[in-house]
This record gives structure tokens, sequence and C-alpha cells, in this order.
């Protein structure tokens, strides 16, 4: 294994005693319990730089999702669809917890479902554009996800809490990530 694009992302295995890392080239790197399943460039690469992972929930596959919103299987699992080219780059993107599908983001705030995963709303459009929605992650029963954008804006749908942001502080920067489990 080599490193020939910056690190994008990171996520914890099945059973949290590893974690997968997601190169923009689709390279996947696996540690400790983490199993290799394949990656973009094995498979000749991928369409679109790579902007997350994620594991499935037998342990023993993920997807890699591409900034054109193209999703790449490997390993047990499963294609679920993809929402493709849109109108502005795919950010973000999140298993349900049983596995059985996935959100995307997209920049502009739009939520994707595929599989078991329902859209259960996406942010108001007047953020759409001005601060990119740039990270998606799940309530541990699946039953709803938090949107955060780049200005600290955070958006709980579903049975996900709305419990405040970052919103009206001075930032020194953007929000570039966010995570939860």
């Amino acid at each position: 294994n080599s490193l020939n694009a910056p690190i994008v992302g990171i996520v914890p295995s099945i059973g949290d005693g590893g974690y997968f890392m997601v190169a923009s080239d689709g390279g996947v790197f696996a540690f400790g319990n983490a199993k290799f399943a394949g990656s973009c460039p094995g498979i000749g690469g991928c369409d679109g730089s790579a902007v997350a992972v994620m594991p499935d929930a037998t342990g023993n596959g993920y997807w890699v999702v591409t900034s054109t919103g193209h999703v790449y299987a490997f390993g047990d699992a499963g294609y679920f669809g993809s929402p493709g080219l849109q109108s502005s780059p795919m950010t973000s993107a999140v298993a349900t917890p049983d596995g059985n599908g996935y959100w995307i983001l997209e920049g502009n705030g739009q939520v994707f479902a595929y599989g078991d995963a329902s859209v259960l709303g996406s942010p108001p459009p007047i953020f759409n554009g001005l601060n990119p929605a740039n990270a998606i992650f799940a309530t541990s029963d699946g039953g709803g996800y938090w949107v955060a954008d780049a200005q600290g804006h955070v958006f709980a749908f579903g049975d996900a809490p709305n419990d405040g942001d970052m919103a009206g502080t001075h930032l020194n920067g953007a929000i570039i990530a966010a995570s939860g489990n």
C-alpha cells in the first residue's frame, strides 16, 4: 500500500476495533480489525474525488462515495443507488446503522437516501450555496441525521435532537467535518 493522494476521510470499523481511511483518489486503507476489500485504484479508478468511505454492517465491505455522486461497493456491501452528477459536488455520506442503506450529502444541502435510508429533510435553501453543507451523520437508531455546514450551522432531522450549533459564533475557519455515533 502506498499513499498517492491526500487522506479525506476516516471512519471506525464495525466493533470499533479499527478504522478505514480513504484518500481523494479512492484508495482505502484498513487498520486494526478493519478488513480491506478493494479500492478505486485497484479497479482502474473512480469517477470524481472520494469524499467518504462507509463500512457496511457485516464488517466485510464498504462503500466509497465520490464528489461526482458515484457510489462504489466493495466486499459484501450492497449497491443501493447513487445520485450521479448534480449541481454541486457531494461532500459527505453515512451508512444506516443496519448497513442496508446510506445517505449522501450534496454541497448545496440536498440529502439523497438509498436502501433503507429515508430522506427526513434538508437544510433550508437560504443556507444552500452560501455555507456549503459538508457533513452528515446519523443517529444510532438510524431514525434521524444531522447536517452541518461550513459556518457551524447544524440542522437536525428525524429523531436527531437539536442540541445547538456554532451559528452566530465567530469562527477562525470553516467547519470541515463532523461525526457521531
